[in-house]
């Protein structure tokens, strides 16, 4: 049995989801370069410079890349010869996001406002309960609860 410690969880995923922040990957900076460079008109490559430009500001600064105002879907592949110690991987997974979106880090942006199904979940900001199959978590396209609207504040 390989034991995975809670706490590795979550730095894992705050860093994680701090870099989906700040840094974009190279195949869409290259696409939205290569893009750019196909466009007739002068507003289109203008809108497209700007999103370069934004992405190395986000990358440069350690600030947001204000690109998508989605949230956070976190997939975990775990073998069963693994066991989260000194915690659960549910709480590592929740805690990592809850921390990476503090305000001294990235703040508001990406979340709803107020946090998807605080109220029903007790963890302001993560989303809702999704279901578990064969050990693995997926939300089902049936279930009650839908992805909050984005907030017209997301990229604030």
């Amino acid at each position: 049995m390989r034991a995975v410690d809670a706490e590795k969880i979550k730095e894992t995923v705050k860093t994680l989801c701090l870099e989906a922040c700040f840094d974009l990957p190279s195949d869409l900076l290259q696409a939205l370069e290569k893009a750019r460079g196909k466009e007739d008109t002068e507003i289109a490559r203008s809108i497209l410079s700007d999103l370069l430009e934004n992405a190395g500001i986000a990358r440069e600064e350690r600030i947001p890349s204000c690109q998508d105002t989605g949230m956070v879907v976190v997939f975990v592949d775990m073998g069963e010869a693994v066991q989260v110690v000194n915690g659960g991987l549910r709480e590592a997974v929740e805690a990592g996001v809850r921390e990476a979106y503090e305000p001294k880090l990235l703040g508001s942006a990406g979340t709803v406002s107020p946090p998807a199904s605080a109220a029903s979940l007790g963890s302001p900001g993560t989303p809702d309960r999704p279901e578990t199959t064969n050990g693995t978590q997926r939300r089902s396209a049936d279930s009650p609860h839908r992805p909050p609207e984005p907030s017209p504040h997301a990229c604030a």
